[in-house]
């Protein structure tokens, strides 16, 4: 095929592509259901906080999950599909991008509709204290519909190739819903709170990338080199798995740590100081107190500090203490 052996990718990662062709996917399609009722248990949660019923958080969750697969997605396209120097001047390869492309694009028809019929959701949180920042989503939302639309349904502006400079705004229009999206919940739960603002926009937008990835990977990548499994069309589909595998790395540790940092009000106890040190539910009294009814996001700055205290520990020895 022309491509030099020291430019393939691993032979795991080529292997798994091969199969991939052939196979259903079946454990990672378990992981992709698994994330999707993991982050129905969060946004219930979050929600039972702001006190809403269980049918805002049905549109709740789906709003945000048609926004992950918008952003998600994106970043695939716009990051990961590449002509991929490696596999030569194949033509299978660009029309493998192509078609990756083209089911993308038909996906989006759908998931701009759920993204707009679930925005009246929205009208919850105009009555709470945030009714900027429902606004603010809601026009974004708009302005990411419109820019689906010029680029699936006009034919005049209808994206023509893969490397259609739109997938970039695309992509920051997704990140910034549903960064909006999780400062309203953290301006609720803390206002005027840095951290919590901080922890909970790195938290929901991590989430949305791997979300729509995993999802690009399974029903657009893989149906996509299904067509014409060819050593370029595996190559250049290896290639895009090892980017989002890059990815997965950054995304995996901090969602643990974020959810880790928001579940702190809600394990048990908030913490506080005692003596300088982390006291438990079965320490002394003054150091924990009984957790209230919507959790305070507040005490992340306090938590915040005794971790980097703690750390500072550590690298000076017991004298230090």
């Amino acid at each position: 095929m022309g491509v030099p052996a020291l430019t393939l990718p691993r032979p795991s990662a080529l292997e798994e592509v091969r199969s991939g062709l052939v196979n259903r996917h079946l454990l990672p399609r378990m992981a992709f259901v698994l994330l999707l009722l993991t982050s129905l248990a969060g946004v219930a949660i979050t929600m039972g906080t702001h006190g809403a019923p269980a049918g805002w958080t049905i549109l709740r969750w789906m709003h945000l999950v048609a926004t992950a697969l918008v952003a998600g997605g994106s970043l695939w396209w716009a990051a990961f599909v590449r002509a991929e120097a490696e596999a030569g001047a194949a033509p299978s390869v660009e029309q493998f991008a192509h078609r990756e492309v083209g089911r993308f694009l038909r996906a989006l028809r759908g998931w701009v509709l759920v993204m707009l019929g679930t925005a009246p959701h929205l009208v919850f949180f105009t009555g709470r204290g945030v009714r900027e920042f429902a606004i603010l989503h809601g026009a974004l939302v708009l302005a990411v519909a419109g820019l689906i639309g010029s680029g699936v349904l006009c034919p005049r502006h209808r994206a023509k190739g893969w490397a259609d400079p739109r997938r970039w705004l695309l992509l920051a229009g997704g990140v910034a819903v549903l960064s909006v999206a999780a400062a309203t919940d953290a301006f609720l739960q803390a206002p005027g709170a840095f951290w919590p603002l901080v922890v909970r926009t790195v938290h929901v937008v991590a989430f949305g990338l791997w979300l729509g990835g995993a999802a690009w990977n399974l029903w657009v990548a893989i149906p996509a080199a299904q067509q014409d499994p060819q050593g370029p069309v595996v190559l250049a589909a290896a290639r895009q798995l090892e980017r989002f595998r890059w990815v997965v790395r950054v995304v995996l540790p901090t969602l643990v740590l974020t959810g880790i940092l928001q579940a702190v009000p809600y394990a048990g106890g908030q913490p506080r100081r005692s003596g300088g040190h982390l006291a438990g539910p079965t320490g002394a009294p003054q150091g924990w107190s009984p957790p209230g009814a919507r959790g305070d996001l507040r005490d992340l700055s306090l938590v915040a500090g005794l971790l980097a205290r703690a750390g500072h520990v550590r690298r000076a020895g017991p004298a230090a203490v």
